[in-house]
């Protein structure tokens, strides 16, 4: 298992910190880079990622993962071969427990299934054949993303175990709703412009 760090920029001791982690934990690998936005940071990970890995999840700023998730969820990769996306279940929250690594046990709640990458354990291979993420969108690079992953009809398994902890506060980007429903738009915009096209231009089946 590798760790991948994209620090984008910022100003609050992450590459102190990581950098620190990296001396003791080889395993874990930091990338520095000026800021360039979520999909450019996401891009970035992704390019660094060594051959031969298997699969890939996401895990963003201010969420955390449930303890021993990847493990848990690996058992269905490995009783299924070709399955190349596993998809589980999202919890909100607004304060960490005193450990830092989950939510406080008496603060709110909220659990729902959506479009979340941290939700998602995805094959490498079908996520790089997808292509990178697309830097023109400010927000909703995600869903444009697993829109195309979607649109190859991979082998997928919606599962109800917590797959990730979404921390919700003042600062979170998708409060801003007019850009969140502009750029979501433009996604489903980019998937509807694709169906068109595959339907004009439509992949002859060899005899």
């Amino acid at each position: 298992m590798e760790l991948i760090v994209v620090n984008d920029h910022s100003t609050d001791g992450t590459g102190e910190i990581v950098r620190g982690i990296c001396a003791g934990a080889p395993e874990v690998r930091l990338i520095e880079q000026d800021r360039g936005g979520i999909a450019r940071a996401r891009n970035v990970g992704i390019g660094a990622i060594a051959a031969g890995t298997d699969l890939v999840s996401f895990l963003d700023a201010d969420d955390l993962s449930p303890p021993a998730r990847l493990a848990r969820d690996l058992v269905h990769f490995r009783q299924d071969p070709g399955l190349a996306l596993l998809s589980g279940t999202t919890r909100c929250f607004r304060e960490a427990a005193g450990s830092g690594l989950e939510p406080a046990p008496d603060g709110p709640i909220f659990d729902y299934r959506g479009v979340h990458l941290g939700a998602n354990l995805i094959a490498t291979s079908r996520l790089l054949a997808v292509g990178p993420f697309d830097a023109r969108l400010a927000l909703g690079e995600d869903v444009d993303s697993l829109l195309r992953l979607l649109e190859t009809q991979p082998k997928f398994k919606v599962v109800g175990d917590l797959a990730l902890y979404y921390r919700r506060h003042a600062g979170n980007v998708t409060r801003e709703v007019p850009l969140v429903r502009q750029q979501l738009m433009r996604a489903v915009l980019f998937a509807a412009c694709r169906a068109a096209s595959a339907r004009a231009h439509p992949i002859e089946e060899k005899t």
